[in-house]
Order: C-alpha cells, then sequence, then structure tokens
C-alpha cells in the first residue's frame, strides 16, 4: 500500500530519507476509500481493529466489516443532512466508534473536530461556536453522558424529552453507544 504513495520505500540513510522522501498524493485523496477500502478489497479478512477497554471486553472486526460498518454509518449520517464540508465534532473517548465515525465522515467529506470527553460547557460551546458544528457524535458512556447532560439539560423533564427523542436516532444508527445530536 504504501508504494501507491511514496516514490520512494527504502531509504539507505537519513540524509537519503531527508533528500528523497516524496508524497506521491493523488488531488483528491480520501484515506477512508483510498487506503480503507482498498484494504478491505485485497485483504477482507485481515484484522483491521482490536479494541479493548478496562472491563476485558473486546472487539475484533476485519477491514470487510469496517468497510461494510463505515458505509451504513456514512449513509445514515448523510440521510441525517450531515454532508461534505460540514463540521462535525466527535466525542468518543476510547472507542471503536471513533474510527467508524471517523471513517464515515471522511467518505461523506465532513470536517471531523475530535473532542476529549473532558470538556467543560464553555469549551464544547466555545469549538461549537466557532465552527459552526452542525452535528456532535458522542459515546454512550455514563461519564460523557451524565456530563453532556449536565450541561446541555436543565432539569429532569427537559432531560427525559430529550432522551425520548433521541432513543429512535439511537436505535436506527445501528450502533448501541452513539448519541447523535443535531445542532441545526
Amino acid at each position: 500500500m504504501i508504494e501507491r504513495y511514496l516514490k520512494q520505500t527504502q531509504f539507505s540513510s537519513l540524509d537519503d530519507y531527508n533528500e528523497n522522501l516524496q508524497f506521491n498524493i493523488p488531488e483528491r485523496f480520501n484515506f477512508a476509500y483510498d487506503v480503507m477500502d482498498v484494504w478491505a478489497e485485497e485483504a477482507p479478512n485481515k484484522q483491521a481493529i482490536l479494541w479493548t477497554n478496562d472491563k476485558g471486553e473486546e472487539r475484533r472486526t476485519t477491514f470487510a466489516q469496517l468497510k461494510v460498518e463505515t458505509d451504513q454509518a456514512a449513509a445514515y449520517l448523510h440521510s441525517l443532512g450531515i454532508s461534505y464540508g460540514d463540521p462535525v465534532m466527535l466525542i468518543l473517548k476510547r472507542r471503536y466508534e471513533w474510527w467508524i465515525a471517523m471513517l464515515a465522515l471522511h467518505k461523506i467529506g465532513a470536517k471531523v473536530i475530535t473532542a476529549t470527553h473532558m470538556l467543560t460547557k464553555h469549551d464544547i460551546v466555545y469549538r461549537n461556536t466557532r465552527a459552526s458544528v452542525k452535528a456532535i457524535i458522542c459515546v454512550d458512556d455514563d461519564y460523557v453522558t451524565k456530563s453532556m447532560i449536565e450541561k446541555f439539560i436543565i432539569d429532569e423533564q427537559e432531560h427525559y424529552n430529550w432522551v425520548r427523542q433521541h432513543l429512535n436516532l439511537i436505535e436506527e444508527i445501528g450502533y448501541e453507544n452513539y448519541l447523535i445530536e443535531q445542532l441545526g
């Protein structure tokens, strides 16, 4: 794969590397299509992701599976109105869904703003305002969900209404840990 994007892949010294490293990147390069989907074609059963967490949970994903999941996620996000050039914020901690969301957004051509789950309300509002964020994708994690609700939801009834409004959205996306809120 690397031979497609570098004119030279072997170097005899650091000087050789510094003098001869040249990238060959197509004008309309898209990492999701041009690298990850090519891997799905050339080595569909090769492991693309091995995700684990502190609870001992594990998820293995092949390049073929990743292509299917990212195609589905891209189609779904596009159906929500996310399109080329739209800024989308990702708050996904260290989750495998980060890869699915990131690659899906690459396929659409959206601008991805990665963010930590430790942002304050001020930080999220500032980033959202400065970048005119169209959507926020965040993991449904006890800490993140509680934090997002505390930052944006005022009372219990409003929280209930917000959750009810998004339950169908969470189920439809096909990834049980996604919450997507359109900001309009």
